[in-house]
């Protein structure tokens, strides 16, 4: 049932990103509910299947072979395809934004591993492929729940943490994109 949900959800950002003049606030929210339930079915697994020294092991190893495969394949894809069709680049994208400007060809030895990696400083804008940044946000999140989800304590502290700066960023009026971002 989650899965199913969780699919409908994933749709929903997709669709947003598609007709974003048409569908730009339900994929917003849809990225929340999406990390709401993700949360806790990591969570469950965390403490019902990787549970021993071993399962730490085996959950690392899930999480890269998860994201790392697929993420290089549209690495070298995006980055062929900038080299083979350059006029690409100067495609409008939306929101007054052209294919360059969100897709940028890594330009040193630092970025080419800063891509190839997913580490990278939060500033650099150097990404091959625009929605990287989502899978480095992913990555850290599986290993905070790791550190986090098998001591209750930690796990009550940090909810309260994040529902702290949720507050406060709605209270002070943050700009949406600080918001969303945080």
């Amino acid at each position: 049932m989650l899965g199913a949900l969780r699919y409908c959800l994933a749709m929903m950002v997709a669709c947003s990103h598609l007709w974003s003049s048409l569908l730009w606030w339900q994929g917003t929210y849809a990225v929340f509910a999406f990390y709401l339930i993700s949360g806790y079915l990591m969570s469950l697994v965390i403490n019902e299947v990787y549970v021993s020294h071993h399962g730490i092991v085996r959950y690392a190893l899930n999480r890269i072979l998860r994201i790392y495969p697929i993420y290089l394949v549209a690495l070298v894809l995006s980055v062929g395809l900038a080299f083979a069709l350059p006029e690409l680049r100067d495609e409008p994208v939306g929101h007054g934004f052209l294919l360059r400007d969100v897709m940028r060809i890594p330009s040193s030895m630092v970025n080419w591993l800063a891509n190839i990696t997913l580490v990278y400083p939060w500033q650099d804008q150097s990404l091959a492929v625009s929605q990287a940044w989502s899978l480095r946000v992913e990555l850290v999140f599986y290993v905070f729940m790791l550190v986090t989800v098998r001591r209750w304590w930690l796990a009550v502290a940090w909810l309260f943490c994040s529902a702290l700066a949720a507050v406060y960023l709605e209270l002070s009026s943050a700009a949406f994109l600080i918001r969303y971002t945080s």
